[in-house]
């Protein structure tokens, strides 16, 4: 659900106009697992298709295969997901930006974090407090958004409280219309210039398969 937001964000408002007149159709694949059966009967039947897609480390071949296939239509980050990759390169000040939603509101998603530190108050001076000395402060603040948005449940103390961090990625961008907030971050938070090199090859390969010309450099605005 979340891919499927961030490519409306992607396509629509930033490279391709109205993607569905050209018969494009952002599609949820249901997993990766999911998806790369989909993507081989797809490819199998001759359909014109791309991917955009996670990397979890399995099926490697069958990957490679299925990316050899498609060529540039088919994206797949270096390691792991999309939240991961885009709030890796957020800066540091502007990590709890991420918290605040499209109508202004970060109380649900502070409270992910607090319960993530043990903490009761959930304003962000006692997050940040709770994240350690300041030469760490920030990385570990960066990790455990990147849990709370993906729902890791790794650490939890026990399994009633695995079953709510597994929950918190709702409270985040696991949606359509997270999906499209976490586009329209990457944009505000200055992250585009930084994934663009990854980006930018899977969107050309759209679209020169439309039959419009490749973008030297991408375009992104808000």
């Amino acid at each position: 659900m979340t891919e499927v937001g961030f490519l409306r964000f992607l396509l629509r408002d930033a490279f391709i106009a109205a993607p569905e007149d050209h018969g494009i159709r952002v599609c949820d694949g249901g997993g990766n697992e999911s998806m790369l059966g989909l993507l081989m009967a797809l490819r199998d039947a001759g359909l014109m298709l791309g991917a955009f897609c996670d990397n979890e480390g399995k099926s490697t071949g069958r990957w490679k295969s299925v990316g050899e296939a498609l060529g540039p239509r088919c994206f797949q980050w270096h390691a792991g997901c999309l939240e991961a990759n885009v709030i890796a390169h957020v800066e540091d000040a502007s990590l709890l930006a991420l918290a605040r939603d499209s109508e202004g509101a970060s109380g649900e998603r502070l409270r992910t974090l607090a319960d993530r530190l043990n903490l009761q108050a959930k304003d962000e001076d006692s997050i940040l407090a709770a994240c350690g000395a300041p030469e760490e402060r920030f990385s570990k603040l960066r990790s455990i958004i990147i849990a709370a948005a993906t729902g890791d449940k790794e650490g939890a103390p026990d399994e009633d409280t695995a079953k709510d961090w597994a929950k918190h990625s709702r409270r985040w961008f696991k949606s359509d219309e997270g999906g499209y907030e976490l586009g329209r971050k990457m944009v505000e938070l200055g992250v585009w210039p930084k994934l663009e090199p990854e980006l930018l090859p899977f969107v050309n390969a759209l679209r020169v398969a439309l039959g419009q010309p490749a973008l030297a450099r991408g375009r992104l605005k808000l």
